[in-house]
């Protein structure tokens, strides 16, 4: 997305708005611009903030501090939304996006965000979808980003005297292209590097910079794997996942070798990304299992300065045959020693990356000493792969990452206001809902806002509605059955509400199981995969062993 200043682009009709504006959550619903000639009464957005918070049910008034400005109009509309949400209690879908997150804080800012889609997005949605109007066709080859080279004749020709204040990144299949963009416009940027998109190539650059990384190697045959997996320790677990990927789609934690070259075998035939220039057969990236607590932190860059906007500790566990299926996603205070070792490493990694400018978010494993903080992968240029983050921040923190991103675009003088460090005045977490079965879904049953068995839940929402159908169990972040939001001035209630949810989990949704359905979701995914591969060899040795005898 480009960011935009207002006026001119007001004036050459490059508004451009999300096809998903019935799908905000109550805190991002404010895209109404400042009235007109209206100058923001900043300090009066802290106490139209904590009213939202009060309306949702939380008891605790977090005001943002007076430095951290918020923008009333933003505020208002979340309070009045809150109130008319808390009024109906009634479970509904909403959430949006990263759109409409984005949308909301630019345009509380003065800014419009003007919409382009990536090649390889835009060439998988006019392929893929069949139903598409002519319209909708239309629309998106409009909305394609230029070739490269192409630029600068692109942006004169669609903006003409527009001043574009920045480029964002709402997916991790466009950060190519965005990083393109903003390169060749001179908005910005940092410049073009593909460790930055390679899971590999980042490692090594994070490794020469003398930084603690992963263990690893690039594989393209089982040979040059098993000669790796030698130099561990013997019984030591290995990770395999692709070379580029989000949400833990295609990770898998092996427990033998046997298990690995199941995997491996897996990963060489499953497609990663709708980017076509993605391809397995360009290697499987094989690393070494390291043990300890896995952390995110998202941060927002300006001109080198990195700042930590949020700090978050994944509860990650091992259900329904994966090894790394989110739990939960728990907001922290960043005050313990090591929370802080956690984010400075995580601001030495954008260093080591070349990051001058933008979002990241860079997920850490902190090991036992002597190793400390080790790498897992940064995302560099899009934010958390849940856009739910804004609400939770904004309701523990008072400010979020997307509106940190449109500071530094669009209002300076907030930017630096900003702390380095978060700044959290209640406790937040999102819990990911894990379903076990698969089937046809005939119940659901989330608790709403409101609840009192759950104090602390702000939201609930379900990714599936009755009669839809759940072809495989859930296993990565894109699987989970939906989420509920948490937020408490008490750390003790919160931890509490969280247990009791883990503990109900199992009955929110009523499946209708399938009898055909063991075939289809067979193969939906790396887990069910490998375990069909390990059940047919351990079906070959007792076929062999027979015939010996």
């Amino acid at each position: 997305k480009l960011v935009a200043r207002s006026k001119l682009v007001a004036r050459s009709k490059l508004v451009a708005r999300s096809k998903h504006r019935d799908h905000l959550h109550a805190i991002t619903v404010a895209a109404a611009l400042p009235e007109r000639g209206a100058t923001p009464e900043w300090g009066a957005g802290c106490k139209a903030r904590g009213a939202a918070r009060r309306a949702l049910g939380l008891r605790v008034a977090c005001t943002r501090p007076p430095a951290l400005a918020v923008c009333p109009g933003l505020a208002r509309a979340a309070y009045r939304a809150a109130r008319r949400r808390r009024a109906a209690r009634v479970r509904r879908r909403c959430g949006g996006g990263y759109a409409d997150e984005l949308g909301a804080e630019c345009e509380a800012r003065g800014g419009r965000l003007v919409h382009v889609l990536s090649e390889e997005f835009a060439s998988f949605m006019l392929a893929g979808n069949k139903k598409l109007t002519g319209d909708l066709r239309a629309e998106l080859e409009a909305n394609r980003a230029p070739a490269a080279g192409a630029e600068l004749e692109w942006a004169v020709e669609r903006f003409g005297g527009a001043a574009i204040a920045g480029v964002v990144c709402v997916s991790d299949h466009g950060l190519p292209t965005s990083e393109r963009l903003a390169h060749a416009l001179g908005c910005g940027g940092n410049g073009i590097l593909a460790a930055r998109r390679d899971k590999f190539a980042m490692g090594e650059c994070v490794r020469a910079a003398g930084l603690e990384a992963v263990r690893q190697t690039l594989v393209l045959d089982w040979g040059a794997a098993l000669d790796f997996l030698k130099t561990l320790p013997a019984d030591a677990p290995c990770v395999l996942k692709p070379r580029r990927g989000v949400a833990s789609v295609g990770v898998y934690k092996a427990s033998s070798r046997r298990e690995a070259k199941a995997a491996f075998s897996t990963l060489l035939g499953m497609p990663v990304s709708v980017d076509q220039s993605v391809d397995v057969r360009e290697g499987i990236l094989l690393q070494e299992f390291i043990q300890g607590t896995e952390f995110a932190v998202d941060t927002v860059s300006c001109a080198g300065e990195h700042k930590v906007i949020h700090l978050w500790r994944y509860d990650k566990r091992e259900l329904n045959g994966a090894h790394f299926v989110y739990q939960a996603t728990i907001l922290c205070d960043g005050r313990s020693a090591e929370e802080e070792v956690v984010a400075a490493y995580a601001c030495r990694v954008l260093d080591a990356l070349s990051v001058r400018d933008g979002p990241a978010h860079v997920e850490v494993r902190l090991a036992e000493l002597p190793r400390g903080p080790c790498l897992i992968e940064a995302n560099i240029g899009r934010w958390h792969g849940v856009p739910y983050s804004a609400m939770l921040g904004n309701l523990a923190q008072g400010y979020n990452a997307f509106g940190a991103v449109m500071d530094v675009c669009l209002c300076a003088e907030s930017w630096q206001a900003l702390p380095s460090r978060p700044v959290v005045q209640a406790h937040a977490c999102m819990v990911h809902l894990v379903i076990k079965g698969v089937g046809r879904v005939v119940g659901v049953r989330l608790p709403e806002p409101g609840d009192e068995a759950f104090p602390s839940l702000v939201e609930a929402e379900s990714k599936y509605a009755v009669g839809s159908y759940i072809a495989r169990p859930s296993t990565d972040l894109k699987s989970d059955g939906g989420h509920l939001l948490l937020v408490s001035r008490s750390r003790e209630a919160l931890e509490d509400d969280y247990a009791r949810v883990l503990q109900a989990q199992h009955s929110f949704f009523e499946l209708e199981p399938d009898a055909n359905a063991g075939a289809e979701a067979r193969f939906n995914d790396v887990p069910s995969c490998v375990q069909a591969l390990l059940a047919l060899d351990d079906g070959h040795e007792e076929e062999d062993a027979a015939a010996r005898s």
